[in-house]
């Protein structure tokens, strides 16, 4: 194979792999959104929180593989009971404030950090929005801590019916996920998120296409006229 055969294909395996690590594809709206992101990410666990108690403080959610930072104000994520049953699950709900006990200024709108257990790939993440005052960013880092993307759940009214119009928020990656955040700074600042569901398998395999590709250039490589051999 020639030496330019060889920098072909490292080419085209090059722009592939940058190709791959951009990868994000996302899932925006209701019921519908929800379920099309199940579909995607093929199999999931669910965090409904309604196991927890009011104010338990959320440093780790096993299943799920994550572990939370403190908030900035201190103290962990809570767990709040909304007044309005306005997910597809319980009223409880993962706060940005340690709970109902703590609505106050200190935690206003403070972010909600999650990190991707080691030795867990993350690659497909879910979740509705629970609050009625804004709408719910999340912004996605790789493993390396290089931004994604982001997504966004739509503010829940807890309308039409239940909310479940526009609230929810996924994404499915190429690439496996090391962080998760949540912005802190929307509607009234105090926010809070229902249903987590986290997907751990690879929904997209090594495309045959690529190889394909690479078969390609070692052909023309192979069928292009040879110059003299240098002395």
């Amino acid at each position: 194979m020639s030496r330019r055969g060889i920098l072909s294909l490292a080419a085209v395996l090059g722009i592939a792999t940058s190709s791959a690590h951009a990868a994000l594809a996302t899932f925006e709206g209701g019921v519908a959104a929800e379920t099309a992101w199940r579909a995607a990410a093929a199999a999931y666990v669910l965090e409904s929180f309604d196991g927890y108690a009011n104010d338990t403080a959320i440093t780790q959610l096993a299943a799920l593989h994550l572990t939370f930072d403190a908030l900035a104000a201190g103290g962990q994520p809570g767990i709040y009971t909304h007044s309005v049953d306005n997910a597809p699950s319980g009223p409880k709900q993962i706060a940005n404030f340690p709970g109902n006990s703590s609505i106050t200024a200190p935690y206003q709108n403070g972010d909600v950090v999650a990190r991707v257990d080691a030795g867990f790939d993350l690659y497909a993440f879910g979740f509705w929005n629970g609050d009625p005052q804004g709408a719910a960013v999340l912004r996605i880092y790789d493993r390396l801590d290089l931004p994604l993307g982001t997504v966004t759940a739509a503010v829940n009214t807890g309308t039409d019916p239940g909310g479940l119009s526009a609230s929810f928020a996924g994404f499915v990656s190429t690439v496996p996920i090391g962080r998760l955040e949540f912005e802190g700074g929307t509607g009234d600042g105090w926010n809070h998120y229902d249903d987590f569901q986290a997907g751990f398998t690879n929904p997209v395999p090594v495309p045959p296409a690529l190889w394909l590709l690479a078969g390609a250039v070692l052909g023309l490589s192979a069928l292009a006229p040879r110059g003299a051999r240098p002395r």
